[in-house]
């Protein structure tokens, strides 16, 4: 929890530190395939993109979504690990498939709105047309939930892409 709170915060050199620290303790303590294991990666993951590690956070992405699809995968989290992987790959400039955001957005829907609006913005982004400002349009209302830095933050950007796009109210 203290890893979250810190990448929320956008505190993420602190998060990682403690949500690696988290990963070592869950796996040693229910082994390697267990569903906190795959929760832990993946928040480990989206630290290491806002850090702009975006290697490491591939290969913690490929691992948790991975496990998700091993011990859970109808699991709403694991939205966020498909998420994670497209967003990483994007940033590497590597192929990546617009399937994992519309899985992502599938799974996603008990998440909190503001983890939704995440990766409907990520979907809109990576769509056209109407359905991008619709997404995006969505995503600003889901992520208008929260004051979190970190969800503030993702709002500004998404604010601005609908501004860009000629698609603001």
């Amino acid at each position: 929890n203290l890893g979250d709170d810190y990448l929320y915060g956008l505190r993420v050199d602190d998060a990682i530190v403690e949500l690696d620290k988290a990963a070592t303790i869950l796996e040693a303590a229910h082994g390697p395939n267990h569903r906190s294991v795959a929760s832990t990666l993946t928040d480990l993951g989206l630290a290491l993109l806002e850090a702009g590690q975006h290697e490491r956070a591939l290969t913690t992405f490929e691992r948790a979504e991975t496990l998700w699809a091993a011990v859970s995968p109808k699991h709403p989290a694991r939205a966020e690990a498909l998420m994670g992987r497209y967003l990483a790959l994007e940033t590497l400039g590597r192929p990546r498939s617009i399937a994992d955001l519309e899985t992502a957005t599938t799974l996603g829907q008990q998440l909190p709105p503001f983890e939704r609006g995440r990766i409907q913005f990520a979907l809109g982004r990576a769509s056209t047309g109407a359905a991008a400002d619709a997404l995006v349009k969505t995503a600003i209302e889901s992520l208008s939930t929260s004051s979190l830095p970190l969800i503030q933050r993702d709002l500004a950007r998404a604010k601005a892409w609908q501004h860009d796009h000629g698609a603001a109210p």
